[in-house]
């Protein structure tokens, strides 16, 4: 499994349209739960919590790739 960090570019493993198929940022992390920020359809800006096993890392914090 994964390890989700804050800073890193995640997407939700079951729900794909989620800020428009592009990955959102992890912001804190907490008791399991990913806080993370995305942009809604309608262009507004959210905030929301997941289990960080709902999340899959595309792009870690540094920059880096994870295959």
């Amino acid at each position: 499994m994964q390890a989700v960090q804050v800073g890193d570019l995640v997407k939700h493993k079951t729900i794909s349209w989620m800020n428009s198929e592009k990955p959102f940022h992890v912001i804190k992390i907490e008791n399991g739960k990913a806080y993370c920020e995305y942009t809604g359809a309608n262009g507004v800006q959210y905030f929301h919590e997941f289990d960080v096993e709902q999340l899959l890392v595309v792009e870690e914090a540094g920059g880096l790739h994870k295959p």
